[in-house]
């Protein structure tokens, strides 16, 4: 017997208040308020209670992992090291465990695993060699990679939680970032320069954080098939942030997954209705471009086609240009090795600029070569199609899929390949299916 009605609406009903989601909610708010203090005890102390909180619900991590993940240059625990790694591990560790005793190490997407272990593998076998001799093990992408491997195997009975978690805390993080802006970029802004969250924290990073939480809400509201007045000026001053950091790929990411959630997600709306949807957004877009072309007439300059072509893409062009004319062939199979300086040397030998690839497919061809992409490109279309042929009965699936546009289409001019928000939207999207599973086989 298969389910054909919208099981998306069975988590729907009000949920009653959580002693658990509660705790949680003041250790992030505790993380909140240390920012970047390094205070050790403290530290110690906030991710000790995370670990009391999550070691047998891991999933009421995921929404500090998410607020922490977007402030990671900010959100500093001790060592250097930010909570959001700290806060990825015991995720990691923890659903690994729940997965092993109680799953019985059953492994529930057999494809979709067998896939990220194999990128997985492809990532250390090649962080092994270099083209100019740099080798270092791919921690960043092993532990994200691995942790979508293991959410995309677990099951909760939790998951209308879950499903708040990604609301409230992508809510908490558009806010806490109108604040942090209120109180550190405030001179920026009225300067017109790129801001970011704090000095020395990468604006680009930043950009990528407003956009992933963007995508978030918006796949939630059309999830909820309502919106509020409150989500859409939290969604309108989202995109608004990322003008305001100057990150043109950014850009390009939070608008193709609108674009893109909007067509998809109102699919079994009316026409009406749907048309009402994709007009408002383009009417608040517009007065986006107008207002911020009013005051900040410089910043704005950024994104005019004349500026990229001027720069280059910030020299980006020029990068990708020299790789292709001189490395790709070189290194056509297997890359120039995973550790980025490879490239960054080839590109300082070559154009005197030891910079990053910034483009998901030119990064990929430098550390994997083309075998490596075609494998990445065969599980995206896998992933995304597997998502899209469900999100009519489980339209949760419209959360992880907008965080997935958005880091794809981000990748134009950044390299967004290990992003950790992209990777948990993977493994989001398979843990909601497995839910949908043991919906059909409790009705048979």
């Amino acid at each position: 017997m298969t389910l054909t009605h919208d099981l998306s609406t069975v988590d729907r009903k009000p949920l009653k208040f959580d002693l658990r989601e509660g705790f949680v909610f003041i250790l992030t708010a505790a993380v909140a308020v240390s920012g970047y203090s390094n205070n050790a005890i403290l530290s110690a102390a906030i991710l000790a209670g995370f670990i009391l909180a999550g070691f047998t619900k891991p999933e009421y991590l995921i929404g500090p992992m998410i607020f922490t993940s977007m402030f990671d240059d900010y959100l500093v625990a001790f060592q250097n090291q930010s909570f959001s790694r700290f806060l990825t591990l015991m995720l990691l560790v923890f659903t690994l465990i729940r997965v092993l005793v109680f799953n019985k190490m059953k492994i529930v997407q057999k494809r979709a695993s067998a896939f990220i272990a194999l990128l997985i593998a492809a990532g250390v076998i090649l962080s092994l060699r270099g083209a100019y001799d740099y080798v270092s093990f791919p921690i960043t992408f092993v532990l994200n990679l691995s942790l979508a491997l293991v959410i995309a195997n677990y099951s909760t009975a939790r998951k209308n939680i879950v499903i708040r978690q990604l609301y409230v805390y992508s809510v908490i993080s558009i806010v806490f970032l109108i604040y942090l802006l209120s109180v550190n970029g405030l001179s920026t802004i009225l300067t017109a320069r790129r801001i970011t969250i704090v000095e020395n924290t990468n604006a680009n990073q930043t950009a990528m954080s407003i956009a992933a939480a963007a995508a978030i809400l918006l796949g939630y509201i059309l999830y909820k098939k309502k919106a509020g007045f409150l989500n859409v000026l939290l969604l309108i001053t989202a995109v608004a942030g990322v003008f305001l950091t100057g990150s043109r790929s950014a850009l390009v990411g939070v608008a193709a997954a609108i674009f893109l959630l909007l067509l998809i997600g109102s699919s079994n709306m009316s026409f009406k209705k749907g048309l009402f949807w994709i007009l408002a957004a383009a009417a608040a877009l517009v007065l986006i471009v107008f207002l911020l072309n009013t005051y900040l007439p410089n910043l704005m300059k950024r994104f005019t086609l004349e500026n990229v072509s001027d720069t280059g893409g910030t020299n980006r062009l020029v990068i990708w240009d020299a790789f292709f004319k001189g490395y790709f062939k070189k290194n056509f199979f297997f890359g120039m090795g995973f550790d980025s300086r490879n490239f960054s040397t080839a590109m300082f030998y070559s154009i005197n600029d030891a910079r990053g690839a910034h483009n998901i497919v030119v990064e990929t061809l430098a550390s994997m070569g083309v075998l490596g992409l075609a494998a990445f490109v065969v599980f995206f279309g896998v992933t995304i199609s597997d998502f899209m042929k469900k999100r009519g009965i489980l339209r949760e699936l419209l959360i992880p899929l907008g965080v997935i546009f958005a880091m794809i289409a981000n990748g134009i001019g950044e390299n967004t390949l290990t992003n950790r928000f992209m990777w948990l939207a993977i493994g989001l999207g398979y843990m909601f299916i497995n839910g949908e599973r043991s919906e059909n086989e409790e009705q048979k």
